[in-house]
């Protein structure tokens, strides 16, 4: 938490109240179940850059799965860094 030291408008973005309490907002997608437990399924920042297009990495994920007819299969995309294109 040390990037928000300081900052009150970095603060602002990443902390918020709702219903009196204060949440870190991180970016995952998820849902509460009916026994209480929190479920992540997603992230809403997961993208890549591949030249000049972002790319989001879970439309490329439901790509492969439709692709390789696999509705059931559990994927992972990832971005790897690339020295040379400097990213």
């Amino acid at each position: 938490m040390q990037g928000y030291l300081n900052d009150p408008e970095g603060t602002a973005d990443a902390i918020k109240t709702l219903d009196g309490q204060r949440w870190y907002v991180t970016g995952d997608k998820g849902f509460i179940d009916e026994d209480g437990f929190l479920t992540l399924i997603d992230r809403y920042t997961r993208f890549a850059n591949l030249g000049d297009e972002v790319i989001s990495l879970s439309a490329v994920e439901q790509a492969v799965k439709t692709a390789v007819d696999a509705p059931n299969t559990d994927l992972m995309a990832v971005a790897v860094a690339d020295h040379d294109k400097g990213k």
